[in-house]
């Protein structure tokens, strides 16, 4: 599986893509981390209710899934990204703010194992 930022993914299609976000940089990864799902998905929360499942694609650091995973309490939120750096770090967050219903695994939104 590609690690961290990988260029050239070939895509189920033979199309070959680049990954657009670096998460690099300092400035690049606190303003990923600074992300909310009342910031960043606020048109999407009304739609969730308890117990819900919610799978996040390209979750990054996890900082919008564990607004999600708070939204459909306690349902539970599987976020995946094909980072492995930042699955770790999403991993760390969510027991941080004791979000016990968020997953977070390494995985590519074109063989998605759910």
């Amino acid at each position: 599986m590609p690690k961290d930022n990988p260029t050239g993914t070939e895509t189920p299609s033979g199309n070959s893509e680049t990954y657009a976000h670096s998460h690099g940089s300092t400035m690049t990864a606190q303003a990923f981390t600074a992300r909310t799902a009342a910031s960043h998905a606020g048109f999407f929360l009304p739609h969730l209710k308890p117990q819900m499942s919610v799978l996040d694609c390209g979750c990054g650091r996890g900082s919008i899934t564990v607004g999600l995973a708070q939204a459909v309490g306690p349902g539970k939120v599987v976020g995946i990204d094909i980072g492995e750096t930042e699955v770790s770090v999403a991993i760390e967050h969510a027991q941080e703010v004791g979000a016990s219903n968020a997953e977070f695994a390494q995985a590519s939104m074109y063989e998605i194992p759910y």
